[in-house]
């Protein structure tokens, strides 16, 4: 895998730390959140792109596969491991299980967090234009669709995303608790979808929004977590989620992706 990741000139990932706007959920106090910072070899100036997630120890596709897919791109790819600078060690159901009487509160925690991460990567000279999307995987994806989006359609903050991905996120949580409901999205986004996710699919399908800024992708065959390249044989997760692995759909999940940050961070 190293070897691999060397051919696409990929620096890194380099520790790298940030300000929460949210404080530690034990002692109240200022949070600073632990991420890696993955570039192009070079000096720059490049291109950005945010992705926002959970980083758990074996789970390879955001500690090195998809930063190694945008620095191949020429994008800078910070990523933000919200539960373990939390020190929640099962990610993301301990962090989610634990917030019953508030449902929303853990993905406004994490989402607190996408603040100083913009203001970090605002301050990086490498970072050519200054245009940031954050893309978001499974509790990434719940994270952009159940508080950036609804908060950024209420009012949008000075220093903004440029776009926004979610990949197989979730667009409702414990079931009964859909996203806002909203007449268009506030920004660029892109929901990426397997097929045979069917309750997720399902939601999306019900409640994103439309209009021209919403595309929604719908991978032909793919189940949950289709680009963790671990699951080989199909499994279940958390409330029954099947998961497995396709080339295919990663690939095709990639192209999708490439195609919407040219089109949105290169201009």
């Amino acid at each position: 895998m190293l070897s691999s990741l060397l051919l696409y000139g990929f620096t890194g990932p380099t520790p790298v730390t940030f300000k929460s706007a949210a404080p530690d959920l034990a002692t109240g106090k200022p949070l600073s959140i632990r991420g890696l910072l993955a570039k192009p070899d070079g000096a720059g100036p490049f291109p950005d792109d945010r992705h926002s997630s959970y980083l758990r120890r074996g789970t390879p596709q955001l500690r090195h596969v998809w930063p190694a897919f945008f620095v191949k791109q020429e994008y800078v790819s910070p990523t933000a491991d919200s539960c373990g600078s939390r020190e929640v060690a099962n990610c993301p159901n301990d962090f989610t299980r634990t917030t019953a009487a508030d449902p929303l509160r853990p993905y406004k925690v994490i989402a607190a967090d996408a603040p100083g991460a913009l203001a970090y990567l605002h301050k990086l000279s490498i970072v050519k234009n200054k245009k940031v999307a954050v893309a978001g995987f499974s509790l990434g994806g719940i994270v952009i669709h159940m508080t950036i989006l609804p908060d950024y359609a209420k009012v949008k903050p000075s220093h903004a995303f440029n776009a926004a991905i979610s990949l197989y996120g979730n667009c409702a949580v414990q079931y009964t608790l859909p996203m806002a409901k909203l007449p268009y999205a506030p920004l660029p986004f892109v929901a990426i979808i397997g097929q045979k996710d069917e309750r997720i699919l399902r939601n999306c399908q019900t409640h994103l929004p439309r209009g021209p800024n919403t595309k929604l992708y719908v991978l032909p065959g793919a189940y949950h977590a289709f680009d963790i390249s671990f699951f080989r044989t199909l499994r279940h997760g958390f409330r029954g989620t099947p998961m497995l692995y396709s080339e295919t759909a990663t690939e095709n999940a990639r192209k999708i992706v490439s195609g919407f940050l040219g089109k949105h961070l290169r201009k």
